[in-house]
């Protein structure tokens, strides 16, 4: 099982992930679980537009990837 937390993922951007996330936050709460990676990444790219600001969910993927993978442990 895969979990990911929030917490800092979307605070103190890089550049380019700044302009595309709205609300940036330093103590998100959002967690959520999956089986597998894809499954888990969908779920946050829904928090991050929902929650975030998100202005395109296309772009998701390649601008904050690396900070999302760093918040995604294996339980």
């Amino acid at each position: 099982m895969l979990k990911f937390t929030c917490k800092d993922t979307f605070f103190n951007l890089p550049d380019e992930a700044a302009e595309r996330i709205i609300h940036q936050n330093c103590e998100c709460c959002f967690t959520c679980e999956a089986k597998d990676k894809r499954e888990l990444i969908k779920m946050i790219v829904d928090h991050a537009t929902e929650d975030h600001g998100l202005e395109d969910r296309r772009l998701a993927p390649a601008v904050l990837m690396e900070r999302v993978e760093s918040h995604i442990v294996e339980e």
